[in-house]
């Protein structure tokens, strides 16, 4: 058997002779066996197109580095199904059909995003929506399973202050700087439903479950008509397994209550009203499904929060105090106790509405309240500057908590490379001549 560095080199060498744009017509070559998986010349193609795309560099322009760069490709790929391999012989690595399609839908967006179109996305990769859709699901799990994997080996990892002082020492003179960076503090308002829009909801969801106590066997055709959960209505409204702990608490608390094939009554979650069937239960992992009814904030809601938002604007030009408004009034749990506090960030990692805004207030000004999305929600935020850095080189006062995460990526990247080598060791990787 070739050494894993002979692999990488000859796969970098075949690569090189085979041009991506020939990559569909040898979607059956199979390069390297991973145990019972296999490596694609066209998934290795496709891979290298996507580093390109992403990064936006031309094939052109790589030159000599297009060897070196294929040859990392390849040997992340073998990693990868090494690690999938292991994976999925722990049976306590549990990833549902449910965080898979959340998944791909994300990457869909991202991806026509960049494109621009369905059509575009099909012209550039050979493949129709619906093929390109199923091989992303394929490797959304495989990824999936693998970080669910490096979640539970290195999930207790942590780093000490001397580490972190010493990745310091090590590291200073090849960081980044620190961008322009800025202290700030605000009060964010959800766009809520209002009650009536809530009632609305709530007796939609009562009328559906008493339909489904009298006829249970309507679960499947009245999620596909009425479910707002675009993922799984469809399917007649299955999630597929999950496990412990993946689900929202008030789904998840009412589905471990339920026997196989029993309904629960109406459910409110963040998402909106829930209706569920339990499908099937092994112990701590469920197969359920749900008719998700959402609550959606109308127009006459909306302006409702961005009244609120103009009169508190007011009371803190009349002299009130940021951070007492913000521990009564704010959406946003996580900076509630700290009055609003969201600490420094740097400018280019803000919003550009907000960046726009920043950029026109002084030190412990407030803005006009402005229409924005807070951790994917969306609302009227009112922002408040208290400082303001130019860019500069990092250091241990000001910048520990990134420091620290720095350290310990480094930390858990070494012994991820240690556990893939030992991994490497147990499993048959075959070069297919």
């Amino acid at each position: 058997m070739k050494s894993f560095a002979q692999v990488g080199r000859w796969l970098t060498l075949m690569l090189l002779l085979s041009p991506l744009a020939h990559a569909q017509e040898s979607l059956d070559r199979v390069l390297v066996v991973v145990d019972d998986q296999i490596i694609l010349e066209s998934e290795v193609g496709q891979e290298l197109q996507r580093y390109l795309m992403e990064n936006k560099i031309p094939l052109e322009s790589l030159g000599e580095q297009a060897e070196e760069l294929k040859f990392r490709l390849v040997q992340a790929m073998i990693d990868a199904k090494v690690l999938y391999a292991a994976a999925k012989a722990d049976t306590n690595v549990v990833v549902s059909d449910r965080e898979v399609e959340r998944g791909v839908d994300s990457r869909m967006e991202q991806i026509l995003r960049q494109v621009g179109s369905e059509r575009r996305l099909e012209e550039l990769s050979g493949q129709t929506m619906k093929s390109f859709r199923k091989s992303l699901v394929e490797n959304m799990r495989e990824r999936m399973t693998v970080e669910e994997a490096q979640r539970r080996h290195l999930g207790k990892v942590e780093v000490t202050r001397q580490e972190v002082q010493d990745f310091f020492t090590a590291w200073q003179d090849s960081l980044p700087k620190v961008g322009e960076s800025v202290h700030l503090s605000h009060i964010f308002l959800d766009w809520k439903p209002s009650a009536q829009s809530e009632a609305r909801a709530r007796h939609l969801a009562d009328s559906l479950y008493a339909l489904l106590v009298k006829d249970p066997t309507r679960f499947a055709e009245l999620a596909k008509v009425y479910s707002q959960d675009a993922a799984s209505a469809p399917g007649g409204g299955s999630i597929g397994r999950t496990k412990r702990g993946s689900l929202v608490r008030p789904y998840e608390e009412a589905a471990y209550r339920l026997g196989e094939g029993e309904l629960a009554a109406p459910v409110r979650s963040d998402f909106g009203w829930h209706i569920i069937r339990l499908d099937k239960r092994q112990g701590e992992v469920i197969e359920s499904s749900h008719i998700l009814l959402k609550l959606e904030p109308t127009a006459e809601d909306r302006q409702v929060v961005h009244d609120r938002a103009d009169s508190l604007y007011a009371a803190l030009q009349q002299g009130a105090d940021f951070a007492t408004l913000a521990r009564r009034f704010t959406d946003h749990s996580t900076s509630r106790e700290n009055g609003g506090d969201l600490g420094w960030l740097e400018m280019e990692q803000l919003q550009p509405i907000v960046r726009s805004r920043v950029r026109d207030l002084q030190p412990g000004q407030c803005g006009r309240p402005v229409r924005t999305e807070v951790e994917g929600r969306e609302g009227m935020q009112i922002l408040k500057l208290l400082d303001s850095r130019a860019e500069r080189s990092p250091s241990l006062e000001a910048d520990w908590s990134q420091l620290e995460s720095m350290a310990l990526n480094m930390k858990k990247q070494k012994l991820l490379a240690e556990w893939t080598t030992r991994l490497r060791e147990r499993v048959h990787i075959r070069v297919v001549d």
